[in-house]
């Protein structure tokens, strides 16, 4: 099921999404950001990087929430409580913190927590703005 960008609004949640990053996604991750042939890709051991776990819970929102054309990405910020070891299973869940309308132009605020079976290992928010209006 996806959902209209632009149909979002203050207040809504968006459904629970399963998210479950292997080893490959891993890996592919630390090649996309050069990490792979580094010192430290053998550090995280059978653990994601931190930065890897934002990646993949944006990946699975626009799964959900396809962008409109011009839509930017303006900003995530990130706290994690604990390591997650690669595997693990995972479930987003999402909501929108904030939304302003100004000069034809969408600022919307999400609010993300990753759960563990144990608990939330990260939350934070990621800000996107885009067209008010198709064509804009």
């Amino acid at each position: 099921m996806t959902i209209a960008l632009r149909s979002l609004v203050r207040g809504d949640r968006l459904p629970e999404l399963a998210v479950r990053i292997d080893a490959a996604d891993v890996r592919a991750y630390l090649e996309a950001t050069g990490e792979a042939a580094s010192a430290s890709a053998a550090l995280w051991g059978d653990t994601m990087p931190p930065l890897a776990l934002g990646a993949f819970a944006l990946a699975a929102l626009l799964e959900q929430v396809p962008v409109v054309a011009g839509t930017l990405h303006t900003g995530q910020e990130l706290a994690f409580r604990r390591a997650v070891v690669i595997g693990e299973p995972l479930t987003a869940r999402i909501s929108v913190a904030q939304r302003a309308e100004r000069a034809g132009t969408v600022l919307i605020a999400l609010d993300l927590e990753l759960h563990a079976p144990d608990g939330v290992v990260a939350s934070g928010r990621i800000t996107i703005v885009y067209p008010a209006s198709e064509g804009a």
